[in-house]
């Protein structure tokens, strides 16, 4: 159960209400309600959440393993129910799914730039610097925008993590998603 409000929408007012409305995601997510709690904040980061989700250069599926990922080391499990979606709806697999809920991010299922941006982003978040030799391997495989793109990714997503986890955001899992029970932290 979340140990803060959600925001009352009937208490937020001009920009911050337009761009609440504006959303596409009806019902409201728990996430987002919680996050409107600061809505000079929410308002702000709502442009970066479409840079990243919409007008990126990275393959969506690609972005999708990643933020599952993301979420599958920081032990995010609200940010993991609701990419499980996301990840399906643009073409990831079942079995790369499971594959990183059980934390194998070097499996064989994955391609090599998968496991690559993969590594990327496991080196980001346990390292802050990813190492010489990854970038190296990773500048062959993919662009400078899109490495860019996925550091920013991974930041975003351990900012959304913690707040989802720090605030316990009540899980409203996609219809036909089911929420692992067990989830922890991958240290």
């Amino acid at each position: 159960m979340a140990i803060l409000d959600y925001a009352d929408p009937q208490k937020l007012n001009g920009r911050y209400l337009e761009i609440y409305e504006e959303l596409p995601t009806k019902p409201r997510l728990n996430i987002g309600k919680m996050w409107a709690n600061a809505p000079h904040l929410y308002v702000s980061g709502q442009p970066l959440v479409r840079a990243i989700l919409h007008d990126g250069k990275l393959e969506h599926d690609l972005r999708e393993l990643m933020i599952l990922t993301i979420a599958r080391i920081e032990g995010g499990l609200y940010v993991f129910v609701q990419h499980i979606a996301w990840a399906l709806r643009v073409g990831c697999s079942q079995a790369k799914i499971a594959a990183v809920e059980k934390g194998e991010f070097s499996s064989d299922l994955f391609s090599e730039r998968e496991a690559m941006a993969l590594r990327v982003a496991e080196e980001v978040i346990r390292e802050v610097r990813v190492s010489e030799a990854t970038m190296l391997a990773a500048k062959a495989l993919f662009t400078d925008l899109e490495l860019v793109e996925m550091i920013f990714t991974t930041g975003f997503y351990m900012m959304m993590i913690r707040l989802s986890e720090s605030t316990r955001v009540d899980i409203d899992a996609p219809e036909g998603i089911e929420v692992p029970k067990s989830f922890s932290r991958l240290t």
